[in-house]
């Protein structure tokens, strides 16, 4: 768990071997499974990729807060206040909103119309070492479309500046030159509470906010 708690997008079988020193045996194979049944971790494939580059995530969120923040912290509710206006706290609001979002998958496919559609989800990492990018959540459908999830936590209404736009266009042409995509991609956000309607708000064909993953 410890191991798992420092990276983000977790590690595959081999790697936790590597990390913790444990074996890579039978007992490391049950060890994961028994984390897994009991909701600590997942094991996910980035999409794409075949099923030998399973890795292993911490998703239980007492566990992650702890390590991250209380384990270090004797007086954690005096550096929470302290802290929640730091980089170190907005990250993490950042990084637990993505989380909860893979936790709600049925209900932003509820959110979209597609809850009777046959999906595959997983995160999308360029494999360019220059100009590269990630998606994400991709929402692969069974009816032809492909929904490209970008994941933001803000406090009030997020706003899609030039720069935002430049990197979804990016995002976009990337992942269908990579993965020779013939779905129909579709651009969608995920957010807190909603989406400005300015210049570049066009870019995204469809938004799910936070109370949709609460329905």
């Amino acid at each position: 768990m410890e191991a798992l708690s420092t990276r983000r997008d977790g590690f595959s079988r081999k790697e936790i071997a590597e990390h913790t020193g444990l074996p890579y045996g039978g007992g490391l194979t049950k060890t994961l499974k028994a984390l897994e049944v009991s909701d600590m971790i997942i094991s996910y494939v980035d999409y794409g990729q075949p099923k030998r580059n399973t890795k292993f995530k911490l998703i239980d969120f007492f566990s992650m807060f702890y390590l991250r923040f209380m384990r270090k912290n004797k007086s954690v509710s005096t550096f929470w206040q302290d802290s929640q206006f730091l980089g170190e706290a907005n990250a993490w609001r950042g990084y637990a909103f993505e989380d909860v979002c893979f936790c709600h998958v049925a209900q932003i496919k509820a959110a979209l119309g597609i809850a009777g559609v046959q999906t595959n989800v997983a995160p999308w990492r360029s494999q360019r070492k220059e100009g590269g990018a990630q998606v994400d959540m991709v929402i692969e459908r069974r009816d032809h479309i492909v929904n490209l999830c970008e994941i933001k936590y803000c406090d009030g209404d997020f706003t899609i500046d030039n720069d935002c736009d430049s990197s979804l266009r990016n995002k976009l042409q990337v992942f269908i030159d990579e993965t020779r995509c013939k779905l129909s991609p579709h651009i969608t956000l995920i957010t807190t509470s909603g989406l400005v309607n300015n210049a570049h708000s066009g870019r995204v064909q469809s938004l799910v906010v936070l109370d949709d993953l609460f329905a």
